[in-house]
Order: structure tokens, then C-alpha cells, then sequence
């Protein structure tokens, strides 16, 4: 386990290069993307019950260090019945704006208030 360890700070030492932070700034975007397994890792060969999620959301900084967000979500769950599987999948939707609140001169700590609203739907 310790060797995997070393070679895991080896291999991140080397792969560093130049990274740069996103400070907020009028017109910066961003997006996020992940990926989940429900309840653990596993797939429908080796639990009955196995599912997924993917998500997608974009921000956007506008002026004075406030943030737009907007998103969406995807659910799918499989609950065992019998010998069969029911599927379940739940989509979410989700909008919001967060104001800056406070920020040091150099960008460095930002502290934001705001809010978002969602909207789920199962099928």
C-alpha cells in the first residue's frame, strides 16, 4: 500500500505543471460534469439493485464577482422485484445566483450569499 502511495506523489509530482484558479472575473465560465454510482461500485451483473447518476452544470461570473448557475441532473435506480428489475430514474433541474458578499483585494477568499431552486421529477 505504501508503494502505491509513493508512486501516486511521484506521478502527481511530475504531472504539475502550471495551474491557474478561477478568480470570478466578469465573463469567466465554468462546468461541471460528474459521474456516480449508486451505493457503492458496482454494476447489474453482480448486484440486482445497481444504478447511476450524471450531472452537467454551468456557472457564469458576471460583474462585481456574482455568480449565475445552472444545472441538471440524472438519476436511474433499479429496485428488485421478483426476477425482474423496475427501473426508477429521477430528473433534477436546478437555477441559481449567488451574490458576493465579500472578497479580499486579490481575489484570493470569496464569500457568497444566494440561493437556488430545483425541480425534481421521477419517471
Amino acid at each position: 500500500m505504501r508503494k502505491y502511495l509513493c508512486m501516486t506523489f511521484a506521478l502527481l509530482a511530475l504531472a504539475m505543471g502550471r495551474a491557474d484558479a478561477q478568480r470570478c472575473l466578469p465573463g469567466m465560465k465554468g462546468v461541471q460534469l460528474t459521474a456516480d454510482m449508486t451505493d457503492g461500485f458496482y454494476n447489474h451483473f453482480n448486484r440486482n439493485d445497481a444504478g447511476f447518476a450524471f450531472g452537467l452544470s454551468v456557472s457564469a461570473c458576471i460583474k462585481g464577482g456574482n455568480q449565475w448557475i445552472f444545472g441538471g441532473e440524472i438519476l436511474q435506480r433499479y429496485y428488485p422485484y421478483r426476477s425482474t428489475r423496475i427501473p426508477l430514474a429521477q430528473y433534477t433541474g436546478e437555477a441559481g445566483y449567488y451574490y458576493n458578499f465579500f472578497s479580499d483585494p486579490k481575489k484570493m477568499f470569496f464569500l457568497n450569499i444566494g440561493g437556488s431552486a430545483w425541480q425534481a421529477m421521477n419517471r
